[in-house]
């Protein structure tokens, strides 16, 4: 099958997170033996160095077609005029090249907005896959409540990244959602029984630093745990428009010598982050799905979550703890539990239980499924 992705952009050594979701099923997908195209419309600032205009690479088994026009801050009707000004130039040349797809997958409303309104008419099956928390706020932006009205029903097949997520679409949207989780990818994460030690008990957690992802609330409850416990530190990885702010909550509360900021990482090194560390917290606002949960549970660490959307969908019991947004008190409690209670969580079964159910192999037939009935 001839799969085209429509996607933001491609992961780079410098942005190593750019487009990572899609990219990692695209090359699931390539590597039980479709032939994917990887059309990455990238239209992030100026400031973001890299190598404009439209170019070729191969990558994993993918074939990336990339056209970047950078835009920077302006409105989002000019963003989206963009988009859909660029998938309208670059799916002509695409195909005039590489012939005609089987299947339109894109990721994101904005994409799958452009992708329904610029290449609907082809004919060609469409595939939407929502990740974004955008579309499950209480009171939905008009644009966004818009453009999700046009194109989720449009959509040959709707895809999400957890129940919660779909259930949101069902409720606000009144669409059908398969559910389709993000892969864990296993050639990185995965546990090893002689992994290093450290002589303190290590948190450890990953997100981009901003309000949604709670890390200033996670400093706050941590210094309760250092009055209690002296052999303890948290590692922070990630960056993001919190970073000041949280320098700062670090500073205020003493806590230079416990807490550290690791700066955005590779996957490579968040697995020796890893490695050296013996739980993974992190207490989100809201989460689509959350891949830095499994990727920890990937890696053998028990996990502390919040019920915030995506974790529910994976942390049970014999891998973790789950306590409410916002609860100071719970979170608290959970982080001594862990302390105290660490060698009752058996890192090889979390590591197997978690590769077994986001293998990428397995994710990637789930998609060829919905692919082979539309």
């Amino acid at each position: 099958m001839n799969i085209l992705i429509i996607a933001r952009g491609y992961p780079t050594e410098k942005y190593n997170l750019n487009g990572l979701f899609e990219f990692d099923q695209a090359k699931a997908l390539a590597k039980i033996g479709h032939k994917v195209f990887f059309l990455c419309l990238d239209i992030r600032s100026i400031r973001r160095i890299r190598r404009f205009g439209t170019f070729e690479i191969e990558k994993d088994g993918v074939l990336i077609h990339n056209t970047s026009f950078p835009c920077g801050r302006v409105p989002c009707q000019i963003q989206e005029w963009l988009c859909r000004t660029l998938l309208r130039r670059e799916y002509p040349r695409f195909i005039k090249k590489h012939g005609t797809p089987d299947v339109i997958h894109a990721h994101f409303l904005e994409y799958g907005y452009c992708a329904v309104k610029e290449l609907k008419k082809t004919g060609i099956p469409i595939v939407i896959t929502e990740h974004s928390s955008g579309v499950t706020n209480v009171l939905i932006n008009p644009r966004v409540y818009k453009m999700g009205c046009d194109c989720y029903k449009a959509a040959d097949s709707l895809i999400c990244v957890s129940n919660a997520l779909a259930k949101q679409l069902k409720d606000k949207f009144d669409v059908e959602a398969s559910v389709i989780p993000n892969i864990v990818d296993t050639k990185v994460f995965q546990y090893d029984a002689v992994r290093k030690k450290t002589d303190k008990f290590t948190f450890v957690a990953v997100a981009k630093l901003n309000a949604l992802k709670r890390i200033d609330f996670l400093v706050e409850v941590f210094s309760d745990i250092v009055k209690e416990f002296s052999d303890v530190r948290l590692v922070i990885v990630g960056d993001g428009p919190e970073k000041s702010h949280i320098i700062e909550k670090i500073t205020q509360l003493e806590l230079e010598k416990k807490v550290f900021l690791a700066g955005q990482q590779s996957r490579k090194v968040i697995r020796h982050i890893f490695d050296r560390s013996d739980c993974f917290v992190l207490p989100s606002a809201v989460e689509t799905f959350g891949v830095s949960y499994i990727e920890a549970m990937a890696s053998g660490l028990p996990v502390i979550a919040t019920r915030c959307g995506g974790p529910e969908d994976f942390v049970e019991e014999y891998n973790g703890l789950l306590v409410e947004v916002d609860n100071h008190e719970e979170l608290f409690q959970a982080m001594k539990r862990m302390i105290g209670h660490r060698k009752e969580y058996d890192s090889e079964n979390i590591s197997q239980t978690t590769i077994n159910r986001y293998l990428d192999v397995k994710i990637a037939k789930q998609i060829e499924d919905i692919y082979t009935k539309i």
